[in-house]
């Protein structure tokens, strides 16, 4: 994987270049890593990881804003073992176990029918679970 405006990432690049043991050895025999040489690659790829990471999460909010529902819509959500009527929804993650799933942040109705400011969650819930209402929201 590369980061953005680069062929390589400085870290991947930095080990590629050094990967013969004796350029972060002081001695063949010994086989010994200098501090200087560890603290440069662990920064190095620490960056990588800001970089990865970084792009990840840019990642999933373009995946979310993707989705057939936005936050503030009001949903059916039938999950199977029990059918959740009405529902808005307050934030959508994306699931960490199932990437064919969301995790939803959800208000339900108050008894007399309007959103409650109540959040309520449900993590993998599939896509082809989630159903818009119309007219509402």
């Amino acid at each position: 994987m590369t980061s953005r405006g680069s062929t390589q990432p400085p870290a991947r690049a930095l080990l590629e270049n050094h990967h013969t043991p004796t350029l972060f050895y002081q001695s063949t025999d010994k086989r010994i890593m200098t501090p200087e040489q560890f603290t440069a690659a662990y920064e190095a790829l620490q960056e990588d990881k800001k970089i990865i990471e970084g792009e990840i999460e840019v990642l999933k909010q373009e995946y979310i804003e993707s989705l057939p529902f936005k936050v503030g819509d009001c949903v059916r959500i039938d999950l199977g073992r029990r059918t959740i009527e009405k529902a808005w929804i307050a934030e959508i993650g994306v699931s960490a176990w199932n990437l064919n799933c969301v995790d939803l942040a959800i208000n339900k109705p108050k008894k007399d029918g309007t959103r409650s400011n109540r959040r309520e969650c449900e993590y993998c819930v599939r896509l082809s679970e989630v159903e818009l209402i119309k007219g509402e929201g």
